[in-house]
């Protein structure tokens, strides 16, 4: 490892004239209006994907809290198979719901504390997922008999943005697993890293560590703690091998839109990395390059984790 100092980062693809009901092919049969309008994402017959039919409520309207109720009134509907479940049915039972600024937020009765944790994800999912298609609608928040919904870790979910839940989009088979990853973002006076707990459910063939660090590129979803990286940095390749995880940045990874210690954006996605078994160092690459100049530091070789950077 050489950290001296030089010189001193879903959406699942849908076929827009698929045919569900008579009534939604003759208003969203058209390419372009298809293109215009919500998605309402359901679970699949097998309870381990999601799936989605297009409403006639346009992203763009104006009438928000009217598109909410409808898109809810959507998500309620038997329209696809019986196999098939809506996103709001059985013991995700909505009670009340309100848009204020861009968040919709949404109170559920305690049923909804007896869905399974795969269960929950997707429901959860689905809603979030359709919901901030609106292009006024940047987050839903849910409570359960007014109480914040929680983890089970006890951390509040706080207001969700469709980034928190990734997906695979190029496997047909189109099965998913939730995973609880644990992220490290940086602390408000830039001198330690914070572990965030976030939920996602992604294809089961797609690769955890690509997945977590990729969270890490898309940052925070609160403002208790702080993005690292830059957005616009791009995961060229990812590959573990004899307890290293090789990853390979576009040279996006290089801008310095934040001011961070650079130890502690590197850190970051090492000791995010290494959470997952079998991963003991990183090596990092950028488009081609081991030795690279990061923030004004050179960096080479593989880095283990370091605990002592961690609030």
């Amino acid at each position: 490892m050489y950290f001296a100092k030089k010189g001193l980062r879903n959406k699942i693809a849908i076929i827009c004239g698929m045919v569900l009901t008579a009534s939604f092919v003759v208003s969203c049969s058209e390419e372009k209006k298809v293109a215009d309008c919500v998605e309402i994402y359901y679970l699949n017959s097998r309870a381990n994907g999601l799936d989605s039919w297009v409403s006639d409520v346009k992203i763009n309207t104006m009438e928000v809290e009217d598109a909410v109720a409808d898109l809810i009134d959507d998500m309620s509907k038997n329209v696809v198979t019986s196999k098939a479940e809506p996103a709001i049915s059985g013991y995700v039972n909505l009670k009340s719901f309100s848009v204020k600024d861009d968040v919709v937020n949404m109170d559920f009765s305690s049923e909804y504390h007896n869905l399974g944790r795969i269960e929950e994800v997707l429901h959860r999912s689905s809603i979030v997922r359709t919901l901030t298609q609106l292009k006024k609608i940047n987050y839903v928040s849910f409570t359960i008999d007014g109480a914040p919904l929680e983890d089970h870790y006890g951390e509040n979910y706080g207001n969700m943005s469709a980034d928190m839940f990734i997906y695979d989009i190029g496997n047909e088979m189109n099965t998913y697993d939730q995973y609880e990853i644990k992220l490290y973002f940086v602390n408000e006076t830039n001198d330690k890293l914070v572990p965030v707990y976030r939920s996602v459910v992604f294809n089961n063939s797609a690769s955890v560590e690509r997945m977590a660090v990729e969270q890490i590129i898309a940052g925070p979803n609160n403002n208790q703690v702080y993005p690292t990286v830059s957005s616009n940095a791009k995961v060229l390749n990812l590959s573990v091998k004899d307890g290293v995880c090789h990853i390979e940045f576009s040279k996006e990874f290089l801008e310095e839109p934040f001011e961070v210690d650079p130890q502690l954006a590197i850190y970051s996605i090492v000791n995010t990395v290494t959470e997952f078994p079998g991963v003991k160092s990183v090596e990092f690459k950028v488009e081609g390059e081991r030795s690279f100049t990061f923030r004004n530091f050179l960096i080479s070789g593989e880095y283990k984790r370091n605990n002592e950077l961690i609030q």
